[in-house]
């Protein structure tokens, strides 16, 4: 498998640490966006929403979208709920984190870090709206370390054992939040769940 990716985007990153932790065999692409790598006819013919991460399996077909591919990557593995519920629950938070996370957090962080805006420059609503999401996470994580645990237990928390089947860790941009200059929540549970993703890999 080929992975074209960019290191400093956390949908990248997630892919990566996804096949690291199924220890997949792949070969990493580097693919910077910030020089135009994304837009070159040879990657377009890959991908032609010019976006990372993408991939080109082993078969030799592509896929694109950073939760298209870690979902087909994991299928079969204990990353995936075999509960019903529990499955819908892992996707309900993918598709929030795509929609109502990453437009926040990650676009402040590449702003900041990577445009050299400062912090208090940023646009208010994407401020507002970023801390709402990492509270959203912290809220969510104050019962368990993990946002969806299987066997249809949502939020009792578990003893022993890292990978129990279902556990849907928040892989980045919520552990890259720092660079965006926002603020993590103060509760406990955000900041022991991304102590525990240190170990993911």
């Amino acid at each position: 498998m080929r992975i074209f990716g960019d290191s400093i985007s956390g949908n990248c990153l997630k892919v990566k640490w996804t096949a690291d932790h199924l220890r997949l065999s792949y070969d990493w692409i580097e693919t910077d966006v910030l020089k135009a790598a994304t837009r070159t006819p040879e990657f377009l013919a890959l991908n032609p929403a010019g976006q990372v991460p993408a991939v080109i399996l082993d078969d030799g077909r592509p896929l694109a979208q950073s939760n298209a591919i870690i979902l087909h990557l994991a299928e079969g593995s204990a990353l995936i709920p075999a509960d019903p519920y529990d499955r819908a629950r892992m996707l309900e938070w993918m598709f929030w984190e795509q929609y109502s996370h990453e437009p926040y957090v990650a676009v402040a962080r590449f702003q900041v870090r990577f445009q050299g805006k400062a912090v208090a420059d940023l646009e208010p609503r994407i401020v507002e709206r970023g801390k709402a999401a990492l509270q959203r996470l912290e809220d969510g994580l104050a019962a368990s370390p993990f946002l969806v645990d299987g066997g249809g237990q949502s939020r009792r928390r578990r003893p022993g054992g890292l990978h129990p089947r279902g556990r849907r860790r928040r892989l980045p941009p919520g552990r890259l939040s720092e660079g965006a200059g926002l603020d993590r929540p103060g509760g406990e549970g955000l900041g022991y769940h991304l102590g525990r993703l240190a170990t993911f890999r």
